[in-house]
């Protein structure tokens, strides 16, 4: 309703206007018709009020394509034709006079509901245009987060398999250690459950450490150490959840951590060239005797991931000695 009405009074004022100055004598440079112009005024403000209500009308009740332009354009003559054969006798009627005969007067303000009609229908399309996109936007986030669901339920029994392989050889060799274990994993597995995406690095870190002194009592206190070089003001930051954790867990699974041969993690925040954070999570290669050639499905998980919540990759770097990954932040 609003947006007719506006369309209505700033189309009467531009028709007016226009109207106006072609009334303007050229030799004298005065207006012929100045009594006649509020009538003018008046009338091309009902016309163009019923023309825009009319077309709004019908284009929402969902007329789409060529039948919303012939509705709306023959609709629109009509009722311009309706209304100036009674507006033209109120004119004479006012003044003892017409400003025009009878048939210019149709034909002019049946040019007027043409351009109403096709204002219209434009603005429609505009309209329905827009919506579109916002449809699609919004089906693109929905098949985002359905994705990021399914790859995080992908994550979860993996984690879970792998440490109750832990605890499987824990039980038997040490069963104060499996019952620490137990506690442990109890209380990981319960952030492993929760919802949402992406959790603040202090969260993630937190859950890694608690990771870390698991795979502690699994191994030995002195098997597996994690340095953190993460900058204070980074904390805040937001990262994929279960990403360094994975890492982490990437690192334990494929090189030897021993007392005699301590597997150290480190994690620190990195600022690039071009001003982009990235967390990198590294360690010394230390392969197990006899390890199979990793499957990439953690990393592949990973990457797509990061992909969905961030737009970049994860960078992999392997020297030989060195194996590193690069988390966007």
């Amino acid at each position: 309703m609003m947006r007719a009405l506006s369309l209505a009074v700033v189309s009467t004022v531009i028709m007016s206007a226009v109207m106006a100055i072609g009334t303007i004598d050229p030799e004298t440079h005065e207006m012929e018709t100045t009594a006649h112009l509020p009538f003018m005024v008046g009338e091309n403000l009902v016309l163009f009020v019923v023309l825009y209500f009319y077309n709004f009308r019908m284009l929402g009740m969902g007329l789409r394509g060529w039948k919303a332009a012939v509705v709306c354009i023959i609709g629109s003559l009509l009722l311009s034709v309706i209304l100036t054969v009674p507006g033209w006798w109120i004119e004479g009627w006012l003044y003892a006079e017409q400003f025009n005969n009878m048939m210019v007067t149709i034909a002019m303000n049946g040019t007027t509901a043409l351009v109403a009609a096709l204002i219209s229908l434009l603005l429609e399309s505009v309209r329905l245009s827009e919506e579109s996109q916002l449809e699609r936007e919004r089906l693109g986030k929905e098949v985002l987060r359905v994705r990021h669901e399914a790859l995080e339920r992908q994550g979860s029994p993996h984690f879970l398999f792998n440490s109750l392989n832990a605890l499987d050889a824990l039980i038997g060799t040490d069963e104060e250690g499996a019952h620490k274990y137990v506690q442990e994993l109890a209380s990981i597995y319960r952030y492993v459950l929760q919802k949402g995406s992406e959790v603040t690095l202090s969260e993630e870190m937190e859950f890694t450490r608690e990771y870390v002194e698991m795979m502690r009592t699994r191994y030995g206190g002195d098997a597996l150490m994690m340095e953190e070089r993460v900058a204070e003001d980074w904390l805040g930051r937001r990262v994929p959840r279960i990403s360094v954790q994975m890492l982490v867990e990437n690192a334990v699974k494929h090189n030897v951590a021993t007392k005699r041969r301590p597997l150290t993690v480190v994690v620190e925040s990195e600022t690039d060239g071009v001003g982009q954070r990235w967390l990198t999570v590294s360690n010394v290669k230390a392969p197990r005797d006899g390890s199979h050639a990793a499957s990439g499905v953690g990393l592949s998980n990973l990457g797509e991931r990061c992909r969905l919540l961030t737009g970049r990759e994860p960078e992999i770097v392997d020297d030989g000695e060195r194996f590193t990954v690069r988390v966007p932040v």
